[in-house]
């Protein structure tokens, strides 16, 4: 190859990674796009709790929505040799035109850095039933790790976004390196 040819290659990946790199944030910014868009890859102090304490779960009401549709995220546990979370949406007294949940995993690392071990999303139209997302890594040994749940709910009532995000009220710790 050429040497033009080649930097014109390098120019449009280049290009392309930043192109793609702007996508996520800009997203998240407006409340569009997927739940994966909005979440973090370091730290879960920037989300909200409404724990209740001796409960299992945190629960917040989804930002003032008419239909008092609330999110909730469990604590992250052992599950049949894998770690898991639930969160989700549900108590809405009536269906949103849509909703999204997105559950992820965040296992604490050295310096206090918290890493995604795993994610899983879910999205419905004009459903009134909960809208449940379970996450899931599976354990690669029995080292203890700590780790903790976070979650991404919204709601489109009307054409407007409600969104709310959750955190367990609690790190927990328990044998699984996921």
């Amino acid at each position: 190859m050429n040497r033009t040819l080649k930097r014109g290659i390098i120019s449009a990946i280049t290009a392309g990674i930043i192109v793609c790199s702007g996508v996520g944030p800009a997203l998240a910014a407006d409340g569009s796009g997927k739940a994966e868009d909005v979440f973090s890859d370091s730290s879960y102090s920037a989300l909200t709790s409404g724990a209740r304490p001796g409960s299992l779960l945190t629960r917040s009401t989804i930002n003032g929505n008419p239909y008092g549709c609330g999110g909730y995220t469990e604590r992250v546990h052992l599950s049949g040799g894998m770690s898991s979370v639930h969160a989700g949406i549900k108590d809405c007294s009536r269906a949103p035109s849509y909703q999204i949940v997105g559950a992820e995993i965040m296992k604490a690392g050295w310096f206090g850095l918290w890493h995604r071990s795993a994610f899983k999303s879910g999205d419905a139209y004009n459903r009134l039933a909960k809208l449940d997302v379970n996450a899931k890594a599976i354990c690669g040994n029995n080292s203890d790790q700590t780790y903790r749940g976070n979650g991404y709910h919204r709601v489109n009532i009307g054409g407007v976004n409600y969104i709310a995000r959750t955190s367990s009220d609690i790190a927990t710790r328990f044998g699984c390196d996921s």
